[in-house]
C-alpha cells in the first residue's frame, strides 16, 4: 500500500509540475479569455478524482463499514 501511495503522489507531483509549466509557457502570449488554462486544469482534476475515490474506499474499509 505504501509503495502504491508513493507512486501516486509522485505521479500527481509530476502532473502538477507539467500543468504549471504549461501555464507558465502560455501565460506570456495567450489569446484573450481563460480557455487556454482548461487543459492544465483538466489534467490536474482528471488525475486527482480517481485518487480521491480510492482514498474514500480505503477509509471505509478501514472503518469496517
Amino acid at each position: 500500500m505504501s509503495r502504491w501511495l508513493k507512486v501516486v503522489l509522485i505521479w500527481q507531483a509530476l502532473v502538477l509540475a507539467a500543468a504549471a509549466g504549461y501555464v507558465a509557457v502560455l501565460a506570456s502570449n495567450r489569446a484573450p479569455g481563460y480557455a487556454w488554462v482548461a487543459p492544465a486544469l483538466a489534467a490536474v482534476f482528471g488525475t486527482a478524482l480517481p485518487l480521491q475515490l480510492v482514498v474514500v474506499r480505503i477509509m471505509r474499509a478501514g472503518r469496517g463499514a
